[in-house]
């Protein structure tokens, strides 16, 4: 599988950890509350796309993170039609207007998701294009074989920071901070410090 703007494990380590704030002073500073740069939200005007830079669209305070699925990273499965493939990056929270964190496109096409479980699906009526996600692997109904015959494209949703609490979330990681994406800039007024100014320290963690 291919990331249409990057590797998706190396994106997830572009993601910024904001630490703390301290006065200079002090010859010996003293740690401050931590100024969360994400608190209650992204604002507006914050994040910018550097020129040339690729991003997938979405909503102020969102992000959506694109992978490339090839044909060959398709796989039979026990039932008749239905195709699975893993993904690396899974979906999290609830966009705007949307029932899933994640969606499957067949070029302009996006595909009829079926959520995240099979309960209740009955598979005499799956139709070609229906598909689950089931932790990290997709099934995809595709009796005809046109679909894994050509390239896929699965989005991720994630939030940008949490609201009204300035936290990242990551599968597995729940951290100080705001995503961003390749070639994105993050501006932000800090508040006076007065003469003597402040330090800010930061730290970058990656997930897988």
């Amino acid at each position: 599988m291919r990331h249409p703007l990057t590797n998706p494990s190396a994106w997830l380590a572009r993601f910024l950890l904001i630490a703390s704030l301290t006065a200079c002073s002090d010859p010996q500073p003293q740690s401050t509350e931590p100024i969360r740069l994400a608190q209650g939200g992204v604002p507006s005007g914050w994040i910018r796309t550097a020129p040339g830079s690729a991003s997938l669209e979405a909503p102020e305070g969102w992000m959506r993170i694109g992978e490339v699925i090839d044909p060959d990273a398709w796989e039979a499965t026990g039932l008749k039609g239905v195709f699975r493939a893993r993904v690396q990056v899974a979906g999290i929270g609830t966009p705007p207007n949307r029932a899933d964190a994640f969606e499957l496109r067949s070029g302009e096409r996006e595909l009829r998701s079926l959520g995240t479980t099979m309960d209740a699906i009955s598979l005499e009526g799956l139709q070609d294009g229906d598909y689950l996600l089931v932790g990290d692997e997709l099934l995809l109904s595709d009796r005809a074989g046109d679909l894994v015959a050509t390239e896929l494209t699965y989005v991720a949703w994630h939030r940008r920071s949490l609201p009204n609490s300035g936290k990242v979330q990551l599968p597995g990681v729940t951290s100080e901070g705001v995503l961003l994406g390749p070639g994105e800039e993050l501006t932000v007024d800090l508040p006076s410090f007065g003469e003597q100014g402040a330090t800010l320290h930061f730290a970058a963690a990656a997930f897988g």
